[in-house]
């Protein structure tokens, strides 16, 4: 995926960060205002304290896989908890 211009004028958009792609994320659907139209963060589903649960440091295992699944059906079955 290419951010920037095709044109160079030697000012390239600077690469996203997992910080930036959230809030804006989280921005669109609230500016979409559509009831149908959630967004979860991924640290309410996998924690920073559950990084050894990442042996490449990117994709969770499969006990991680498990318990983001787990707690994603919780979310959406009651999402006041």
């Amino acid at each position: 995926m290419h951010y920037g211009s095709s044109i160079s004028h030697g000012l390239e958009a600077p690469a996203p960060t997992l910080t930036g792609v959230r809030t804006l994320l989280a921005t669109v659907v609230d500016v979409r205002a559509d009831p149908a139209l959630h967004y979860f963060d991924g640290r309410q589903l996998l924690g920073p304290d559950e990084a050894t649960s990442l042996p490449d440091g990117l994709h969770p295992d499969p006990a991680a896989h498990l318990r983001m699944g787990e707690r994603a059906a919780r979310m959406l079955l009651d999402p006041h908890l």
